[in-house]
């Protein structure tokens, strides 16, 4: 153990080490040594053999006075020497790393610089196989466009648009740039002559469109016949909208068959012109497949036919964030927030000139021609129906006084059927036998 010893001639203090047994005698030595052997694992305890004579004699280190005092060192005592002797020990000189540990390190170094080679010549061969793969992709886009472009058989201006999105995804480095600038201007003439036809009748102009294998009028029938109306009783928008129609009225035949079926199984001509019908419901489904391969009865409301049917403008316009989402990102934006501040309208992409606006009117409950109110619930508002010549379909439509209609919604993508009264007033599209 440590004691604190003090001189009383000089006042010299120092610590020094005390045996368990004392350290006067002979034997108190003895003892203290055989304690540190046996404690210790040592043979001698020596530092306490070393300093034996000075401990027994217990003189002062200092001016050699053998008139010493000795007293216990507390606990505070011992720490603050401690730590005084941390704080002037030298620094310890920093650890030389051994022949292996040497090794080792080099090693990784060297494993981490070949990684990093490794990185950069794959980005290389990367970004050389892209450049590769591009030019491939631009040539192939070219030929297909010049071929295209060179036929004499005239096509549909989906087909000049594709060409045309072909032509303008080739870089400004390919060597066949301009001569895709030259394809790029006939594409276009091409796409603005293909894209819609002409139909005269009844002392008025009506735009056509070719989608996929059928040819539809690209304008609401605007044919003023007895019981058709325009859009809020406004002459100005039979012009912007066409004429509204009861079913009957659309079909040409006696009001009567409102109430009861008349059940024709052959193409309707009704209010069309010669060589023009009313479309059934297989037609609209033909239609609509054609915009949405995966469109399915099934699932009235998952697709985003309608969308690609609607009009680029004429809906709405305000810009919002929801109507820049598409089928199921915009039903959960809607779903999310309850269907709480969610715009009634949405305009289309207009994807092959069919250019749908936002025209209906009448109810079940009496042939209101003005607009229904569908704010409360804008998932199910539907806008833009068109009468359809069917009348009955299984399990779906099966009231005499009902006919089937074909839509799309006013603020979402998906396109529908849906069986209504027929003294609804609904507008009418003219497919082409």
């Amino acid at each position: 153990m440590k004691v604190k010893r003090t001189c009383r001639n000089c006042g010299t203090v120092w610590h020094d080490k005390k045996g368990i047994f004392g350290d006067l005698t002979f034997v108190g030595i003895f003892f203290n040594v055989l304690y540190s052997t046996i404690t210790k694992g040592s043979a001698i305890d020596t530092e306490y053999m070393n300093d034996r004579d000075r401990k027994i004699r217990r003189s002062c280190p200092n001016c050699g006075s053998a008139n010493v005092a000795e007293s216990k060192i507390t606990e505070q005592e011992e720490a603050k020497v401690t730590h005084i002797k941390e704080l002037n020990a030298p620094a310890e000189p920093p650890k030389s790393m051994t022949p292996k540990e040497k090794k080792v390190g080099l090693g990784c170094l060297i494993i981490i610089i070949v990684i990093i080679i490794l990185v950069i010549i794959g980005e290389c061969i990367d970004e050389k196989t892209m450049i590769k793969t591009k030019r491939e992709n631009d040539n192939a886009s070219f030929e297909r466009a010049r071929v295209l472009l060179q036929s004499s058989e005239e096509q549909t201006f989906v087909v000049y648009e594709n060409t045309l999105k072909e032509l303008n995804s080739i870089s400004s480095s390919h060597e066949k740039y301009n001569e895709a600038q030259i394809l790029k201007r006939k594409a276009d003439s091409l796409l603005s002559r293909s894209k819609y036809g002409s139909l005269a009748y009844k002392g008025q102009n009506y735009k056509t469109v070719k989608i996929g294998n059928q040819t539809w009028m690209a304008e609401n029938l605007n044919y003023d016949v007895k019981g058709s109306k325009c859009y809020e009783d406004k002459q100005e928008n039979c012009k912007k909208y066409g004429r509204l129609y009861y079913w009957a009225t659309a079909m040409g035949i006696d009001e009567k068959y409102n109430k009861n079926y008349w059940e024709k199984s052959s193409k309707i001509q009704g209010v069309c012109p010669s060589g023009w019908h009313i479309p059934n419901s297989m037609e609209w489904e033909t239609l609509v497949k054609f915009a949405d391969h995966s469109y399915s009865l099934k699932d009235n409301f998952n697709n985003i036919a309608g969308k690609k049917l609607k009009a680029k403008s004429g809906w709405t316009d305000a810009k919002h964030e929801y109507c820049n989402l598409t089928g199921k990102a915009k039903e959960t934006y809607a779903e999310k927030r309850n269907y709480e501040n969610i715009p009634d309208f949405c305009n289309g992409t207009d994807n092959y000139g069919f250019s749908l606006l936002p025209v209906w009117a009448g109810t079940i409950m009496g042939g209101n021609s003005k607009l229904d109110n569908a704010k409360k619930e804008p998932k199910y508002s539907y806008g833009a129906s068109y009468w359809s010549s069917t009348e009955k379909i299984k399990s779906r439509c099966y009231n005499p006084t009902q006919a089937m209609t074909w839509g799309v919604s006013t603020n979402g993508d998906y396109a529908y059927d849906l069986c209504l009264g027929k003294i609804n007033l609904k507008p009418i599209r003219c497919v082409k036998d």
